[in-house]
């Protein structure tokens, strides 16, 4: 699932990343696939300390503080690793984050389907 999801991103944000941000398709797959990295990283921590609050991220709107602590937890990691590891300026970074995470939350609710199974098959994929 994980290899898809990178392509999906791929298709449905990587010319705006291209052209608005100058960056080249290569750190364009690479800044998507270490976004879905420490998404899945996150969740893997957040769902054996609060499981809960796990199924809530996949199966409906993240509205409680807990869980919007998650998907601001990921922000902050994106930015910081995109530009201490990919040599992405911090504002280009922001602005990748802006464009990667919304849409790599949605997709990733859409392919678990509220389905706890699919969430941690999901979980131990590697990118």
């Amino acid at each position: 699932m994980m290899n898809e999801i990178v392509l999906d991103m791929r298709k449905a944000v990587g010319p705006e990343l291209s052209s608005k941000l100058g960056l080249s398709p290569a750190h364009t797959d690479l800044g998507l696939q270490l976004a879905c990295r420490i998404t899945q990283d996150v969740l893997n921590e957040t769902r054996r300390t609060h499981p809960t609050i796990t199924m809530e991220i996949i199966s409906k709107e993240v509205t409680t503080p807990d869980a919007l602590l998650v998907w601001a937890r990921v922000a902050a990691m994106f930015v910081d690793r995109s530009n201490r590891e990919l040599g992405i300026n911090v504002l280009n970074a922001s602005a990748m984050k802006n464009a990667v995470l919304p849409r790599l939350s949605r997709i990733i609710k859409q392919r678990a389907d509220g389905s706890e199974e699919r969430m941690i098959s999901f979980l131990k994929e590697v990118v």
